[in-house]
């Protein structure tokens, strides 16, 4: 043997000596099976080596913990939810084994995101892909059978289940979860009312269903308060690699115990049989060298010259947070389900509603910088989450619920018995003469709020007056019992 041959040769050995005790730390604690008779030939690499020996000093290799700990908080409730919804048959176990598939694909994104640096806009589009193409499919099963007997419980599942999308929430993910549990809860309630006695088995996967979104709730309140953490886990991986497992039905960013860089075997062959195969590989002795191709050192050196030299790319973790957003933006939506109105996710836009018959109802929710205008009288308005948003009717027979909105101005025309406001900050509602007479406005936790209304003297209801309600209350001992009053400045 030349020289040369001889130095490449002990580097070779080097090397799968350094292999080979990497080996010993992966290989699995159970028993792996020896080599067969006519592979056990003694070389100077093998000869002090005995499998059995790394069988014996192995460590086993451990599923990720982001992805254990997702599956724990939230997959043994998806499951039972599954299998309480099999009774009702399809569409609504298709539409509940999609929403287990979307839990699963989410674990997968979760835990990849732990390995990966914050991606750019389109990569990060790329990521989202299977989760929104499952999403797209809940709400697909829920639009082709609206007619169903059914159909409350697809509408409160294709509703609930957006609240997976909190991935792509900024700084209030939290928020955006309990958002799209209130949107789903009109459903649930209807399903709890029609079932509870005749059909309870259907009221018990409604609130299972519930405690779903509560337990997705609370494993973000825990782990990603703030938003999805990026790249917090080591070693990182690559966008190829973060594709390739997100391609995959279910794949885990394998951990081993006391070494994070080393290789992960495959789980559908058995630690035996790997150790097997590559020992049959270095008992080759000389000859593994001969399937070694040989390099041209000029023409190496030439094609690494003509390469260009690569830049790093310094991505912006807001504007891909944002962009994510827009990909999983629900669609705009006016619609009549029944007696009921729906409109929601309207922006920079005048929406009219015509109604028909006076037990209608109308719910707007996730609305900005837009108006709603309805024609005739209704039973009751629910205006949820919106901002910025005018509202204006004619009459209603019960009430006007005003709920997490932000900067909203209602109007009434003729008469309106009670106004509801919950938690909203900025309001305007202007009553008519023909309302000031019976109307009752109800606030908690809200601020801002203003009435405008007719003077006394006014009969065109051109010139209105304007009167805050009272947000500092001051409370007392008088005469022994707590007597609460409107601090005098209001």
């Amino acid at each position: 043997m030349d020289p040369s041959a001889r130095e490449s040769f002990s580097k070779l050995i080097s090397r799968l000596e350094n292999a080979t005790s990497k080996l010993e730390k992966l290989s699995s604690s159970r028993d792996i099976s020896p080599l067969p008779a006519s592979d056990q030939q003694a070389t100077p690499v093998a000869a002090s080596i005995s499998i059995s020996e790394i069988g014996s000093s192995a460590k086993p290799i451990s599923e990720s913990p982001v992805l254990s700990s997702y599956k724990s908080a939230l997959l043994s409730t998806a499951l039972k939810f599954l299998e309480l919804s099999k009774p009702l048959g399809t569409p609504v176990v298709d539409q509940c084994e999609v929403l287990v598939k979307l839990l699963k694909k989410q674990a997968q994104f979760v835990d990849v995101a732990s390995r990966l640096e914050p991606p750019s806009a389109v990569e990060l589009q790329k990521l989202l892909t299977p989760q929104i193409e499952l999403l797209g499919e809940i709400s697909e099963i829920r639009n082709k059978n609206r007619a169903h007997q059914y159909s409350n419980e697809l509408t409160a599942v294709s509703e609930g289940s957006n609240a997976f999308g909190w991935i792509t929430v900024e700084k209030t993910p939290l928020s955006f979860i309990g958002d799209m549990k209130d949107s789903a809860q009109f459903y649930v309630n209807r399903v709890l009312k029609d079932s509870k006695d005749s059909e309870p088995h259907r009221a018990e996967s409604m609130n299972l269903f519930k405690s779903l979104i509560d337990s997705l709730s609370l494993y973000v309140k825990q782990n990603h308060l703030t938003g999805l953490r990026w790249g917090y886990q080591k070693p990182l991986i690559s966008l190829e690699s973060a594709l390739s497992i997100l391609s995959q039905e279910e794949a885990s960013l394998p951990t081993t115990e006391g070494n994070n860089h080393g290789p992960s075997l495959d789980s559908n062959k058995s630690d035996g049989d790997k150790a097997a195969a590559l020992f049959k590989e270095i008992n080759q002795g000389t000859d593994i060298i001969k399937t070694l191709k040989k390099v041209d050192k000029e023409k190496s050196a030439a094609e690494l010259s003509s390469k260009p030299i690569p830049t790093p790319q310094v991505h912006s973790e807001k504007s891909s947070k944002g962009s994510a957003s827009k990909s999983l933006q629900r669609k705009p939506r006016k619609e009549l389900d029944g007696k009921r109105w729906i409109v929601e996710n309207i922006h920079d836009d005048e929406i009219h509603i015509p109604i028909s018959d006076i037990n209608q109802t109308l719910y707007v929710f996730n609305c900005n910088n837009s108006t709603i205008i309805v024609e005739n009288k209704l039973n009751t308005i629910t205006f949820n989450s919106c901002t910025r948003c005018n509202l204006v009717f004619d009459s209603l027979v019960s009430s006007c619920d005003i709920l997490k909105c932000k900067s909203v101005k209602i109007q009434v025309n003729n008469t309106a018995p009670f106004f509801n406001l919950d938690n909203t900050d900025g309001a305007q509602i202007f009553l008519s003469k023909e309302s000031m007479e019976a109307v009752e406005i109800l606030t908690t936790k809200s601020s801002e709020v203003n009435i405008c209304y007719p003077g006394k003297d006014n009969e065109d209801n051109q010139d209105l007056e304007e009167s805050p309600l009272p947000e500092q209350m001051i409370t007392k001992f008088v005469g022994g019992t707590l007597v609460t009053l409107v601090r005098k400045e209001f």
